[in-house]
């Protein structure tokens, strides 16, 4: 195997003084990792400096919800900033302000994160800060009421974007009647009628300590550090001690709830969905295969296949480094896109998002309209990596995964963020070093394995919402991915439009007809 000189040096790493130097002089910092009794993790990565960024990663998001829970995990998530047994909302956001800190928390599919970042010298204080918020939030009746118009002002502000609204519909339809499947806000129902037994359900079911990793990132100590992670999550941290105030009420959790223990492997379903919205002047796509879990042989793979498809496209100002841009930007095929690839424990979602106007036409010598051009190019261009892959994309998609390795690297909210993920994701740190070689190890026959499993002869998850009259049917789509058509012996070049072949009759689907 061909190692790079980046990972030479970087084998080359020794221990000192708690944090490593690689051969090229460049600081490396060791992680450390504390595995308590009770399950809680603590982990730091010491970084000389002035600040600190401290959090909490917790294993818990909104696939752990059903459907008449769902929206629970993003409202608790609300909820904590607004009052504890020891802070009223106003005392929190006063204190915070005059330590020159900032506090923030988010809630993903399958996460919920509360960070803070602030001087070394308030370490302690912003432990004492997060797991305040942690266990001892008072879930007032009336925080909850005024909570409710917040999230609903949010919901549409998210429903504005066409981006965020597809590939939210997308999860609904891969993952149809699974956690996955549900929206990290939930439905309005759901967001006027939860309630405070709701809440206390769910932090008692899911905010365990196995399910909690605490990371600290800068100039953290970490002996001091886990000492103070066991004084102010004591209930957490100690086995047999008392438990949270916010645990104290409501009734026992039901066994059968999902947990860590109990986790369901999500299953993804192929299927469409269409929606003709009168407001959209443009047809808006979100396309999908079934991706990998983080620890799948598959997962590094797609992030390269990734790139190499092109992040970003927009014909405003556009790139055409990889050969699918510069098809779509030479035929006129669409306006935007961005290729997705999106990792949780067990699967993935592995395609784009792009919008187009369906009353254009493309720039091809004898013209057409551009739905049909357009899901034709995508499928073709998915499906080449399972034949032809060359060295210099592959090597271009290498570089630029490592860079974005090295922004996670900027700020030690960065580092803290990728530490608390990977500990989720990987129940450990992956170093850069590593990671790097990893990178470097890939081949074009890896990924032309990768496209063979992943994204040839496949069916596909796809929703498009606008103006979408005049898009193939999903059928008509499907049968473009068939290894009989796309197989290269046959004469199908995937370098021209409709692999060089005579055009097929298109069938189109029109939502006006339907009755």
């Amino acid at each position: 195997m061909r190692v790079s000189p980046l990972v030479r040096a970087a084998r080359q790493l020794t221990s000192a003084g708690g944090v490593r130097r690689a051969a090229h002089g460049a600081w490396v910092p060791e992680t450390k990792i504390t595995n308590l009794p009770t399950g809680l993790r603590v982990a730091s990565e010491t970084i000389p400096a002035a600040t600190v960024a401290v959090g909490v990663w917790i294993d818990a998001g909104s696939r752990y919800e059903t459907p008449e829970t769902s929206g629970v995990a993003h409202f608790l998530e609300h909820l904590a900033f607004k009052g504890t047994i020891r802070r009223s909302k106003a005392s929190l956001e006063e204190e915070v302000e005059n330590n020159g800190a900032h506090v923030n928390a988010y809630t993903s599919r399958e996460s919920t994160v509360y960070w803070m970042k602030t001087t070394e010298d308030k370490t302690e204080w912003a432990l004492d800060v997060l797991s305040d918020l942690l266990l001892n939030s008072k879930l007032e009746s009336g925080a909850i009421e005024r909570e409710r118009g917040v999230i609903l002002r949010e919901m549409e502000h998210v429903n504005k974007s066409m981006e965020e609204y597809t590939m939210d519909e997308l999860h609904d339809v891969a993952f149809s009647g699974q956690g996955l499947g549900l929206t990290i806000l939930g439905p309005i129902a759901n967001i006027k009628s939860i309630s405070r037994k709701d809440i206390h359900t769910y932090i008692k079911t899911h905010y365990t300590p196995d399910r909690i990793t605490i990371v600290g990132a800068g100039s953290v100590d970490h002996e001091r550090f886990t000492a103070l992670a066991k004084k102010y999550f004591e209930p957490w941290a100690v086995p047999d001690a008392e438990p949270a105030f916010n645990t104290l009420e409501g009734e026992k959790s039901p066994e059968k709830l999902e947990t860590a223990a109990n986790f369901r492997t999500a299953v993804f379903t192929p299927g469409e969905r269409r929606q003709d919205l009168e407001k959209q002047d443009l047809c808006h796509i979100a396309f999908a295969f079934e991706g990998a879990g983080w620890r799948s042989p598959y997962a590094l793979p797609l992030q390269l296949m990734q790139d190499m498809m092109g992040t970003q496209y927009d014909r405003l100002a556009p790139v055409h480094v990889t050969p699918f841009f510069s098809e779509v930007g030479a035929r006129g095929l669409l306006h935007n896109c961005n290729a997705t690839n999106i990792s949780y424990k067990d699967t993935g979602v592995f395609g784009l998002y792009l919008k187009a106007d369906p009353r254009d036409m493309t720039r091809d010598p004898v013209p057409e309209p551009v739905l049909p051009a357009m899901m034709e190019a995508i499928i073709r261009h998915y499906t080449r990596f399972a034949y032809d892959v060359s060295e210099e994309e592959l090597y271009r998609a290498k570089v630029n995964l490592k860079s974005v390795h090295l922004a996670t690297t900027e700020t030690f909210e960065r580092i803290a963020e990728e530490l608390g993920r990977q500990m989720l994701a990987y129940d450990r740190r992956m170093p850069a070093a590593e990671a790097f070689e990893r990178i470097d190890s890939i081949t074009v026959e890896d990924i032309k394995e990768t496209a063979r499993a992943i994204c040839l002869d496949v069916d596909h998850v796809m929703v498009a919402a606008g103006k979408v009259d005049g898009l193939p049917t999903y059928e008509w789509i499907s049968e473009r991915n068939r290894v009989a058509l796309l197989d290269p012996s046959t004469g199908y070049d995937w370098r021209l439009p409709w692999g060089g072949l005579p055009r097929p009759d298109v069938e189109v689907q029109r939502l006006s007809a339907v009755a």
